[in-house]
């Protein structure tokens, strides 16, 4: 509890923030790296409740297309947040992209986020000019990931720090 309370306050204001300042800040800029890194701090299912419920009042709050992130993004890093033998036995080498080092994980993780917030776009993706959807595409997160890649790598490192401080519970008991 004492570590979920923090969380809360956090994705509020963040929500607030964005809510609050809607031209500076993309929708998604701020929200999306956080909700990642607060998942991958606590690593518990609290968390994992704690975002989708994040994400689902996010979409309420500007509700465009499908909530995509509010089912996606929990599963996804809850797939990376296996531990390392569980990973190692039900992967077997097969999929490189879940391999990816952990200081990268995040903003990986961030950039899938603001795709699927692109890909729920009404009219953006044409079916019948499928050459131009790429440019689309790259335009609609551009904007978003300007703000939200560097948040994301700024919290990757600060993840890594409380690790390395042992500010982190890392008893494997606790992890996914």
């Amino acid at each position: 509890m004492k570590k979920i309370l923090p969380a809360v306050v956090v994705l509020w204001m963040v929500l607030a923030l964005e809510q609050a300042a809607p031209g500076p800040i993309v929708r998604g800029g701020l929200l999306l790296p956080v909700c990642c890194a607060v998942i991958f701090f606590l690593r518990n299912a609290a968390s994992v409740l704690l975002t989708g419920a994040a994400l689902c009042l996010d979409w309420i709050i500007h509700p465009i297309g499908i909530p995509l992130n509010a089912a996606v993004l929990p599963w996804l890093t809850v797939v990376w947040l296996q531990t390392d033998a569980d990973r190692i036995e039900r992967l077997s080498g097969r999929n490189p992209f879940l391999r990816l080092p952990h200081p990268l994980r995040l903003p990986v993780l961030t950039l899938v986020a603001l795709l699927l917030n692109v890909i729920v776009q009404p009219g953006l993706i044409m079916i019948t000019d499928i050459s131009a959807t790429g440019t689309r595409i790259i335009e609609a997160v551009t904007p978003a990931a300007l703000i939200a890649i560097p948040v994301s790598g700024l919290l990757s490192l600060g993840l890594y720090l409380c690790d390395e401080l042992g500010l982190r519970s890392t008893l494997q008991h606790h992890r996914f």
